[in-house]
């Protein structure tokens, strides 16, 4: 077993916070970061030659970009309330206007596409579902999926109730093998219901190269560049996860691990 670095701290900080990329972790394609901003404040972000999506988090905020603008919000709870999120390709960068206090992520993959497409999503367009059975139920929330015109990125969030598992039973999605399994590296960020809450996330490969377990906080991050990844929150508190995936297959194709196929 070798120990790698797949977890990566909630960092509290302001503005923008770039947290993992290509350059820092075994991601290929996929950068990640947060924004918290306070009311009033404006940030601005480049993204020349990506594509990039924003979804919020907490609170209601402005979108300009390519001479248009976008509210998203309010969102207040995100266990009970479905996502606004913006995308943006073809564009130098976009500016971010905090109309009250905001907190958001920002995922972002190289993009080829030179006309620009910008648009928000709003919660009405968001698909949930119920996905699993019994201890492993869970409600998974498609925000930008195959039918949206994306390059690479797919993501979305997943509620796990209190003492309940998700990504299970075990998948991976790390060799092209239409229609069986796609080649998509993956970010999880945490939080969770309330301040003392947990959740444990394994990752492991069939060969063994790679079993790790961490505990994961409020903020906190795991990369997933290969391997299985169930994931479990702890009995006394909800646990969420955004999920973004980026590969040159779009399709949500996943190989169960066989131990645990039914």
């Amino acid at each position: 077993m070798r120990n790698i670095e797949l977890k990566y701290p909630h960092k509290n900080k302001s503005g923008f916070v770039p947290l993992v990329s290509p350059r820092n972790s075994r991601l290929k394609l996929i950068e990640f970061g947060t924004v918290t901003l306070s009311r009033g404040e404006r940030l601005r972000l480049p993204c020349a030659e990506k594509e990039i999506a924003l979804l919020l988090i907490s609170g209601r905020c402005s979108i300009d970009a390519e001479k248009e603008r976008w509210t998203l919000g309010p969102r207040h709870d995100i266990f009970s309330e479905f996502p606004w999120a913006w995308y943006g390709r073809g564009i130098d960068g976009f500016s971010i206007v905090a109309r009250s206090k905001v907190e958001a992520v920002v995922s972002a993959t190289p993009a080829k596409a030179r006309e620009p497409h910008v648009c928000a999503i709003a919660p009405d367009a968001v698909i949930e579902r119920q996905v699993g059975a019994d201890t492993y139920a869970r409600r998974v929330r498609t925000v930008i999926g195959e039918d949206f015109p994306a390059e690479r990125l797919l993501l979305g969030e997943t509620i796990n109730e209190a003492g309940k598992w998700s990504s299970y039973p075990p998948h991976r999605h790390e060799k092209d093998s239409p229609p069986h399994e796609a080649k998509l590296e993956e970010v999880y960020y945490y939080r969770t219901e309330k301040r003392n809450g947990f959740g444990v996330q394994r990752i492991y490969t069939d060969d063994g190269r790679i079993d790790e377990t961490h505990t994961v906080r409020q903020g906190d991050v795991c990369v997933l560049p290969r391997g299985y990844h169930p994931v479990s929150a702890a009995p006394s508190s909800k646990l969420y996860y955004f999920w973004v995936l980026a590969g040159k297959n779009r399709k949500m194709h996943v190989r169960v691990d066989p131990q645990f196929a039914e």
